[in-house]
């Protein structure tokens, strides 16, 4: 060390420095992707809400392991409506259709109101329902 000149003790602090510079990066980018126990606790409990939002409609058979909440709502919104794409959709956009589709089911059951249904709010149907419930209870008769 003797023979070193102020250049090249000059040029290796300027290394340690810039080097020191690099790590301080590091830890606050580390920082940055790291939850405090607050956040980590709000974070927990947005998870659950969404589980135990989806769970009655996507059934007991889905894996929610590894799925990001994006995927989750996806995964609902296409039980609710089977030609729905989410590709290129806003995250916004996303949350709303699942709010929405989550409210609805929830309102209204899984039960369809189409032409398949039992009941399809046409009063002349239920009519016809009622005739048919009658004739099967009068069977004992």
């Amino acid at each position: 060390m003797k023979g070193d000149s102020a250049d090249t003790l000059q040029g290796r602090l300027d290394a340690l420095e810039v080097k020191l510079q690099s790590k301080d990066q590091e830890i606050a980018t580390l920082k940055e992707k790291f939850f405090s126990a607050d956040e980590l606790v709000k974070k927990v409990e947005e998870r659950v809400a969404l589980i135990n939002a989806s769970q009655p409609i996507l059934g007991d058979s889905f894996d929610f392991t590894g799925k990001s909440e994006r995927e989750i709502k996806e995964a609902v919104i296409s039980t609710a409506k089977a030609e729905f794409k989410g590709d290129g959709k806003s995250d916004d956009y996303i949350n709303a259709f699942f709010d929405a589709t989550v409210e609805h089911l929830q309102s209204n059951g899984f039960s369809s109101t189409g032409h398949n249904s039992a009941y399809t709010g046409d009063a002349s149907s239920n009519k016809e329902l009622e005739e048919l419930k009658n004739q099967r209870l009068n069977m004992r008769n």
